[in-house]
């Protein structure tokens, strides 16, 4: 077993010994045994992996400052001060580099890297769902943490990519019962359905968490306002797919949590709740977002994802070999690069996103570049966009 399964035993053991307490237990004499009448519930965050396992840029072929690696150091270190802390993403952990390109084969390799790392719940984002419902299924059946389709379950009839189609998870730890739902504010069912999804999810659990993965268009006060109206149904809301600078609306009555983009940095958030006549009522929360730039690699990721980096060096020397280092540059890759007619892949990209901001379709993408497989496309490929 490795050290991050470790968590698990414990929950276990302990909801062994909750199950005792309670049939040997009785009134007062179960709520001493059982501990206080406060508590408080950790949850971290990452968002935006975009496949960057270890702190490693293969187009400069250099080591960074950001990567999963490094925030598995900073997660173990808050793992120290709360083991039953709850650990969850926000969408978008496929794509984006070398070693994401690896999710058509029948190991996808961060997939593989979070369940080490003991996530609890993840959110399937944009690239998840662009990739189409063959990988949707895949991460499904690889991961050993909750997969949140976001809108699933809330009453909506719209089909999912997903025949798993799954909107909400409740989590229990420390005898708290977190119920956390996937919401994709860019299309929301209506006011009164949304209601009576959160009344339903308030019902079965004590806390109520959203993980949104918001486009950076909707980080304005529309979504802002939308959301606003649930502020007394629920309890944080975790985001991802927002820049750096993201701003908080003004007057927005629901905390906000951020991570930074490829492991940079763990959104975290601390609620604090006392039982009041025997149900837990969130009385403080207090949020941050911790820097992993500092942070050293976790030793036990690298050594089971080494043979990945390898990997992903090999291709990438391989496609190098073939365009040039300079020209995939990490400028290029981060920014996005438009001469000529032709544009210059960088990380998150999509065929369907290059072709909406450019006026073609996908097909015409996949006509004017040869490309064999529409859901996979490297960083630094020059595209043609016009067709010329």
């Amino acid at each position: 077993m490795t050290g991050y399964g470790i968590r698990r035993l414990v929950r276990a053991v302990l909801g062994v010994l909750t199950a005792f307490l309670l049939v040997f237990c009785t009134g007062a004499e179960y709520a001493q045994a059982a501990g206080q009448n406060t508590a408080e519930l950790t949850i971290l965050q990452t968002g935006d992996l975009h496949g960057m396992i270890w702190a490693y840029d293969y187009t400069e072929d250099t080591e960074t400052n950001y990567g999963l690696t490094k925030a598995a150091t900073v997660i173990q270190n808050e793992r120290a001060r709360d083991p039953d802390l709850l650990l969850v993403d926000t969408g978008d952990f496929i794509m984006g580099n070398f070693q994401p390109a690896f999710w058509d084969e029948e190991e996808i390799p961060i997939i593989e890297a979070m369940n080490l790392l003991d996530y609890d719940v993840l959110l399937a984002g944009g690239q998840e769902l662009d990739a189409g419902n063959e990988v949707v299924e895949k991460i499904r059946t690889q991961t050993e943490a909750a997969f949140l389709i976001p809108g699933g379950e809330t009453g909506s009839e719209e089909e999912s990519l997903s025949s798993a189609k799954t909107g909400y998870q409740i989590v229990e730890v420390k005898g708290i019962r977190a119920a956390m739902f996937g919401w994709d504010l860019t299309s929301s069912p209506e006011t009164e359905e949304m209601d009576s999804f959160l009344d339903r999810l308030n019902s079965e659990a004590d806390v109520t968490i959203g993980l949104v993965h918001v486009g950076e268009g909707q980080t304005g006060a529309g979504w802002g306002e939308y959301a606003s109206q649930y502020a007394d149904q629920i309890d944080v809301l975790f985001l991802g797919h927002v820049p750096e600078d993201f701003a908080i609306p003004e007057d927005y009555e629901i905390p906000l949590v951020t991570a930074g983009e490829k492991g940079s940095a763990v959104g975290k958030c601390v609620l604090t709740l006392e039982k009041k006549n025997g149900e837990w009522e969130v009385t403080g929360t207090a949020v941050s977002k911790l820097s992993a730039a500092d942070a050293a690699p976790d030793e036990e990721l690298l050594a089971a994802m080494e043979e990945v980096h390898r990997e992903s060096l090999a291709r990438s020397d391989a496609m190098l070999a073939r365009t040039g280092r300079e020209e995939a540059s990490e400028e290029a890759v981060v920014s996005g690069e438009e001469s000529d007619g032709y544009y210059i892949v960088k990380a998150g990209d999509t065929l369907s996103e290059i072709g909406l901001r450019y006026g073609c379709t996908v097909e015409d993408l996949v006509k004017w570049n040869g490309i064999e497989d529409a859901d996979r496309i490297l960083i630094g490929s020059r595209l043609n966009i016009t067709g010329t």
